[in-house]
């Protein structure tokens, strides 16, 4: 497999220059782990999952044959393959060294590699202080030279590795300083430093002394720090905001709808975090419905996907003021009810499968549209059903957007709610390569809920 790798990365590197395609790291991604037909690539998603470990118990020559194939690895896979068998393992100490050699050339990995590199330094224990601080060393000298999304996995790792337990101790005046600036005066420059500060809770070498100091203010200081970070916070790196949004609202305070606002515009589609994006977007209306604050009145969106979003958006607005048996017969949910009808057969089932994504849930807070609106979300459904290859989706960054993910979200909805009615189309669904076992699936659990069966 390797030998084939590098023929590949010769074969391909110039169209993939051409392309901005980060070819090492596509190449080793679609070999050893994405593509689940592949046989090694099944062995490497069975060993890094913990299964390994899980299921069986290590032979007696268990660690005398991890030693042996450490000492002999020089390759990419097989330092992947060797980090997700060692590392739920109670060898994992010995193998620092070979770890730290990694790091110290972690620019230079695959991706994956990278990142299970650092994931290795959260379990390793027991670990010779010279090479930890080689470890450390090398974690440190990656921060901000990977990227901002991989500062949090930097830092976790050097967590892992003790390096910030002493300094985070004589770090809780300098956060509670930083704090009181923030609170002192009304600015937008103070507005984006509270948005900092909150955003530390999650990303930041010191993120327990930010959470901890945070949640010891009073309300009244925590209320007036939360609007100041929800007027502060910008719109490309959205990470958090939802959350933001969800605990302000907690307040129970419509004085904070004015700050909140401005996160019920369409979530953009070029946003570098996609789904941040549309959770800000859902949990703003949510936010709005729960202080009970008027949505404010707007232009409708002439595009369809943009239109079919807004109705989810304000569908979940009424979920969090009226009674659940209210929402599929109040006149206040009809417009945006017809409207997603209306265009089942291209955007809606698409708008609905964003609103449900189980990545965008937070412990059960957010708002499930298809439970709230089952109805609803089963015509939508059926008649995408029909039109399988006209879906569209108001993102397309290649998670969950394409028309075959919405028919399986779709089979997914109509078997949930469906009857005896939906059976013959269904089965016209079951010899599809792709959809044949979730049409299948929706089949049984309509069979077994009506107790139906075919003669």
């Amino acid at each position: 497999m390797e030998r084939k790798l590098i023929e590949a990365n010769h074969a391909l590197y110039e169209e993939a220059r051409a392309k901005k395609v980060p070819l090492r790291h596509e190449i080793f991604s679609q070999a050893y782990v994405f593509n689940r037909k592949v046989a090694i690539s099944q062995l490497m998603y069975f060993v890094h999952s913990g299964r390994l470990s899980f299921r069986h118990q290590p032979g007696r020559g268990f660690e005398a044959a991890l030693k042996k194939a450490w000492s002999e690895a020089n390759t990419h896979s097989e330092f992947y393959f060797l980090l997700g068998v060692t590392k739920f393992t109670e060898h994992a100490g010995w193998a620092a060294p070979f770890v730290a050699s990694l790091l110290e050339r972690l620019k230079s990995l695959p991706y994956h590699l990278q990142l299970d590199a650092m994931d290795f330094c959260v379990y390793v224990r027991d670990v010779d202080d010279i090479v930890k601080a080689r470890m450390i060393d090398a974690l440190e000298k990656c921060l901000d030279k990977l990227g901002v999304l991989m500062n949090s996995i930097i830092v976790e790792a050097l967590k892992g590795l003790g390096a910030l337990e002493a300094e985070e101790e004589n770090y809780v005046a300098v956060v509670q300083g930083e704090i009181d600036q923030a609170l002192s005066e009304k600015s937008p420059q103070t507005d984006a430093e509270a948005w900092r500060l909150f955003s530390s809770q999650f990303d930041h070498p010191y993120d327990s002394t930010y959470w901890q100091e945070i949640q010891n203010l009073s309300d009244d200081r925590k209320k007036q720090l939360l609007l100041k970070a929800c007027r502060g916070a910008g719109t490309e790196y959205v990470s958090f905001v939802g959350i933001l949004i969800r605990q302000l609202s907690d307040f129970g305070d419509p004085e904070v709808a004015e700050a909140i606002e401005p996160w019920l515009n369409l979530p953009s589609r070029k946003s570098v975090m996609p789904q941040d994006a549309v959770e800000a977007f859902f949990a703003a209306h949510e936010a709005m419905g729960k202080l009970k604050v008027p949505l404010p009145a707007a232009s409708r969106p002439v595009i369809d996907v943009d239109e079919a979003m807004r109705a989810c958006g304000e569908l979940a607005y009424w979920a969090c003021q009226l009674a659940n048996s209210e929402l599929e017969s109040s006149p206040h949910t009809l417009d945006a009810r017809r409207s997603l009808l209306a265009r089942s057969a291209s955007v809606s089932a698409g708008a609905l499968l964003i609103s449900t994504s189980r990545m965008l849930a937070s412990d059960a807070a957010r708002t499930h549209l298809v439970r709230s609106y089952p109805d609803t979300a089963l015509a939508v459904c059926r008649e995408a059903l029909q039109h399988l290859h006209s879906q569209t989706s108001y993102q397309d960054h290649g998670f969950r957007d394409d028309p075959a993910s919405i028919a399986i979200f779709s089979l997914q909805v109509v078997g949930q709610y469906g009857n005896a009615d939906d059976l013959k189309s269904l089965r016209a669904l079951c010899d599809n390569q792709r959809l044949g076992p979730h049409a299948l699936d929706a089949i049984k659990k309509i069979e077994g809920r009506v107790r139906y069966r075919h003669p």
